[in-house]
C-alpha cells in the first residue's frame, strides 16, 4: 500500500484531515495518527524511515523517535490497525 493511502486510511479512522499530518500540527490525535503511520510504515510494511519521513515531511530521526508511540496506539487497538496493512 503506497504511504498516502495509508496516511489517509490512518487519518480517517482517527478522525483528523490528513493534512494536519503532513503539517506537524501537535495536537494528541493527529500526534497519535502520524506516530501510528510511523509504525505501520516502517515495521509492517518495510518503509525505510527517509521514505516515510518524506511523506511526513518530517525529519527520519522524528519518524525514528516516534516508533514506541505508534507501538503502543497499534498495541491499544489491534483489530482497528488491522485494516491498515
Amino acid at each position: 500500500m503506497p504511504l498516502p493511502e495509508l496516511v489517509g486510511k490512518v487519518s480517517e479512522s482517527f478522525k483528523v484531515d490528513a493534512e494536519d499530518l503532513y503539517r506537524g500540527k501537535r495536537k494528541r490525535e493527529v500526534s497519535r495518527a502520524r506516530a501510528l503511520v510511523s509504525y505501520l510504515a516502517v515495521h509492517k510494511m518495510g518503509y525505510r524511515f527517509s521514505e516515510v519521513g518524506e511523506v511526513l515531511k518530517v525529519h527520519p530521526v522524528n519518524v525514528a523517535r516516534s516508533l514506541d508511540k505508534g507501538e503502543e496506539v497499534y498495541k491499544c487497538h489491534p483489530e482497528a490497525c488491522a485494516s491498515f496493512v
